[in-house]
């Protein structure tokens, strides 16, 4: 019992239902880019606050490159157009998802084959091994930081030459074998959406290896185009995701691992 006047302090998991607050330097940058009126990515003459998010989230994760847009779920919907599937396409995802996870294949015009999850919330690897003849891509879902068997999935992905997509919107920070969630697959996708590890009240982020994606264009710019559909990035949240997250721009852990 805590001594009169105290209140005890709760200790164990952290308060996962309310958002970080967004801290004053981030205010100011707002403020400042509200009243220039410009929030447009491109228009930078130099330092375009996208662009150097870009280059430091790439650096962050150990990847080569990086493309800021609207969302982790426009992320998705775009990596699975560069990859440039056939319409109808099977993509396996794991049955412990978010509802963004199948929306986005289906805006991408490919069939979503769930794959049956164990009790501790991972690809059950038996049922995946089953259901990967036919598919097109696999979608792994780092859904709450639960982390599927990525060495046997990607032995079997590899050997099967079917591409893998890291949905990784819950798991910025995570290691798994000594790399960096989003790096292991062909493309892994983030969230910058206010419950997320990066506060920047909405956005994502997609990175890869690969210039040339099968769609056989530079990166993953010409395939966001070609859709159709805006789905950049624009300053506002990069300012607020940037200004929040110091270790996006010192490269250190603390932050993502808090």
């Amino acid at each position: 019992m805590a001594p009169d006047g105290q209140i005890l302090q709760q200790t164990g998991a952290p308060n996962v239902y309310d958002a970080d607050p967004i801290p004053e330097a981030a205010r100011v940058e707002i403020e400042r880019l509200l009243t220039s009126g410009d929030l447009f990515r491109y228009t930078a003459p130099q330092d375009a606050p996208v662009a150097l998010l870009e280059a430091e989230f790439a650096a962050l994760m150990g990847s080569r490159y990086a493309l800021a847009v609207s969302s982790c779920s426009a992320a998705l919907f775009l990596a699975l157009k560069a990859l440039d599937l056939p319409k109808g396409a099977k993509v396996l995802i794991p049955a412990f998802t978010f509802a963004a996870v199948p929306s986005s294949l289906v805006h991408a015009d490919c069939e979503p084959v769930l794959v049956e999850v164990g009790e501790n919330y991972r690809v059950d690897m038996a049922d995946f091994a089953a259901k990967l003849p036919g598919a097109a891509a696999v979608m792994i879902s780092h859904m709450r930081g639960h982390t599927s068997d990525m060495d046997a999935i990607m032995a079997l992905c590899d050997a099967a030459g079917v591409p893998v997509i890291e949905d990784a919107a819950h798991s910025l920070g995570t290691v798994w074998g000594g790399r960096n969630i989003g790096t292991i697959g062909k493309v892994g996708c983030f969230s910058f959406q206010s419950y997320k590890m990066v506060n920047a009240g909405e956005g994502g982020i997609l990175i890869t290896e690969t210039r040339r994606l099968p769609r056989g264009r530079s990166s993953c710019r010409a395939p966001m185009r070609a859709t159709g559909r805006s789905i950049r990035g624009c300053r506002i949240p990069v300012r607020i995701g940037r200004t929040s997250c110091p270790c996006i721009t010192c490269g250190c852990r603390t932050c993502l691992l808090r």
